[in-house]
């Protein structure tokens, strides 16, 4: 049984992989594109006040630095909070009324927070 959920497990984080890997790709395509599209569309003077090569290294490593932001950092976001919405699910389905005094525990602690925050401040 374990390891059939381990299994399952593994085939979803490979296709979630697989899809957040092909939504950036997807994205940094188009953002070329719009690039390309903006730079052929400037007048030459353009060109003579800034460098061919210094315009590509700002696309490449900008679009990259998009590339991997969503590849990475979004999935495991996704990933996270999926994961807080399940277990809240289980805590409110094993007891309701642990989850609701661990979000007024959670509400009344962020106020005091809040309040010790200004008086440091």
């Amino acid at each position: 049984m374990i390891l059939l959920i381990i299994g399952i497990g593994s085939i979803g984080t490979g296709f979630r992989s697989a899809l957040f890997s092909n939504l950036a790709d997807t994205i940094s395509g188009k953002i070329r594109l719009d690039y390309f599209a903006s730079i052929t569309r400037k007048d030459t003077a353009f060109f003579d006040v800034t460098k061919v090569g210094e315009i590509l290294g700002r696309q490449n490593n900008d679009v990259q630095l998009i590339n991997e932001v969503l590849s990475n950092s979004f999935n495991v976001m996704v990933k996270s909070l999926a994961y807080i919405i399940l277990a809240l699910v289980i805590l409110f389905l094993i007891s309701a009324k642990l989850v609701l005094v661990l979000f007024a525990g959670l509400f009344i602690l962020s106020l005091f927070s809040g309040v010790l925050r200004r008086q440091t401040s």
